[in-house]
């Protein structure tokens, strides 16, 4: 379904203007106008409005409108403070009850503005629900700071700083159909760069000890494997993966595993040779071995050109996973990462993107406001973050689990997940964040209708495959609203968005990879490995 335009008005002062650059990207990332209202201007007319006061203000000035948000500005933000959720009330159903350690706004107050609070920092409300019957107006303390300084959504949306954006983001969404759209089941997995299968150890990860623990503890592991490494596997490895399918498997990481590899200094062509090489490589590997390796390409170093991402798509990639952090810093020109962060998956180039977060002291923050924005959690690191053994894995997938329902994956089956369903009347309409998707429909829907304004009309094709049913896949028809539809019998349904045009992805010359790059990669295995088996302190010494 095509969404209708909504307008929010904001009304001006000194401190709204200066976040105001940062509040029109949320307002546009949240399918939001911004239209700046004066004095004389009827708010009644705005689907909402945003308005502000100064800390420690008298009473609250509620616009006459049937939805408002007042930012109360404070004198400073604390650097770890205890953020409790009210247990019920407004609060989003995965927020209730919880206690978290982040940043908080200080030197402000918002009890005395009446209604109930949603969060609070020791005694202090920091988010609050105004009563007012059948209108929804709220409350919230934030930095201007915070705001001000930010250069992107992300400095904001993130497991330190949340606090300050957060009510806004859920004001606005309950101002949108976001609550009308059904999305799948939260979808998870922890991701660890560079194992290979030489062996069925690399450095402080056990492939049996670790499967075994996911399978235990419910969790999954995705390990993102150097095409390079792929010129051998061992036979008890290739074995544990093949066993414990459910609870492990392999990624993409990189071709060489050189450093921005996947940067911006190739040519268009390289890169598409670089990309098929990798794909060229992991095929082998999956042929020797009989495993299934995602086509997710986890970037080395995080470093990802927006150029490369074409590339992977052509190459036959479905997604990848890399941090809001990461894009930015290879990408800094690029205007669409000011805008990464609120969303619940991006789509880059025609390449769905899922940000993925470190573990250590935050990754819990970090994976609740993935569950609260219906971001795939994706917590990753190295074999280094196991040294001390698998407690911190398990006791942060034990919290992962209590969020809600979690369905742990594959990479490729998590890219599944990107999409959201409507149903109006016999229509089934589907937003589509994904190159690959698998969803049921209700009996005796008729029709599928897709919206995914992000697919090259020249390249890409969108393919309709009825589940159960002995037929082929249908291309469905591209409409002149942009969307595409086709005619539903099944319950179960898969759409794939096929890319045309591009041949045999092991096709082309494979570009020659430098002595440089194999001897790098050798020396950097073999540190790996040998490291459970120093003293400490040359360990150390190794890894800087």
């Amino acid at each position: 379904m095509i969404p209708e335009r909504r307008t929010v008005g904001v009304v001006p002062s000194p401190k709204l203007v200066r976040a105001l650059p940062m509040m029109s990207l949320l307002l546009e990332a949240s399918g939001m106008g911004v239209e700046i209202l004066s004095p004389e201007d009827d708010a009644g007319r705005m689907t909402g409005v945003i308005y502000d006061m100064p800390g420690g203000g008298g009473g609250v000035r509620v616009p006459a409108c049937a939805a408002s948000i007042c930012l109360v500005w404070a004198s400073a933000v604390g650097e770890s403070s205890e953020i409790r959720f009210r247990l019920g009330g407004d609060v989003p159903e995965v927020l209730r009850g919880r206690r978290v350690r982040s940043m908080a706004p200080q030197g402000c107050d918002i009890s005395r503005y009446g209604g109930d609070p949603l969060a609070l920092s020791g005694d202090c409300a920091l988010w609050k629900r105004l009563s007012l019957p059948e209108q929804r107006h709220e409350a919230f303390c934030t930095s201007l700071e915070a705001w001000s300084e930010a250069r992107c959504l992300f400095d904001l949306v993130n497991s330190r700083r949340f606090m300050c954006i957060l009510p806004l983001i859920n004001w606005l969404r309950a101002l949108s159909d976001w609550d009308e759209w059904q999305r799948p089941t939260l979808h998870g997995a922890f991701i660890f760069d560079d194992p290979n299968l030489h062996a069925a150890r690399y450095g402080f990860v056990r492939f049996p000890e670790i499967a075994a623990s996911a399978k235990e503890n419910n969790f999954h592991v995705a390990f993102g494997t150097v095409p390079l490494d792929g010129y051998y596997a061992s036979r008890k490895a290739a074995s544990v993966f093949r066993s414990w399918e459910d609870a492990i498997s392999l990624c993409v990481h990189g071709n060489n595993h050189t450093r921005r590899e996947l940067g911006g200094s190739l040519p268009g062509a390289g890169r598409l040779a670089l990309m098929r090489q990798a794909l060229h490589r992991v095929e082998s590997l999956e042929r020797r071995t009989g495993l299934r390796v995602s086509r997710c390409m986890v970037p080395p170093h995080g470093a990802c050109a927006e150029a490369t991402l074409p590339a992977l798509v052509d190459a036959g990639f479905l997604c990848a996973s890399v941090s809001h952090g990461s894009l930015h810093a290879e990408n800094p020109a690029a205007e669409w990462t000011a805008r990464l962060g609120p969303a619940s998956s991006v789509v880059i180039g025609g390449l769905p993107i899922m940000p993925r977060f470190p573990l250590g002291d935050q990754a819990a923050v970090s994976a609740l406001l993935a569950a609260y924005l219906g971001q795939p959690i994706l917590p990753m690191g190295h074999h280094g973050d196991v040294e001390s053994g698998l407690g911190p894995l398990v006791e942060l997938a034990d919290y992962i689990n209590s969020l809600g329902k979690v369905k742990w994956a594959c990479l490729d089956d998590v890219s599944c997940s990107l999409h959201a369903l409507r149903v109006v009347g016999r229509t089934v309409w589907v937003r589509l964040v994904a190159r690959r998707a698998r969803f049921s429909v209700p009996q005796g829907s008729s029709e599928l209708r897709v919206v995914a304004p992000w697919l090259d009309s020249r390249q890409d094709e969108v393919w309709m495959h009825e589940v159960g049913l002995a037929s082929r896949p249908v291309i469905l028809q591209r409409l002149a609203d942009g969307s595409f539809c086709g005619v539903l019998r099944s319950a179960n349904i898969e759409v794939v968005v096929v890319r045309t045009g591009i041949g045999d992805s092991r096709g082309g010359k494979a570009p020659r990879t430098a002595y440089s790059a194999i001897a790098r990669r050798l020396a950097a295995e073999a540190r790996d490995r040998v490291l459970p088996w120093l003293p400490p302190f040359l360990r150390g010494f190794l890894r800087s």
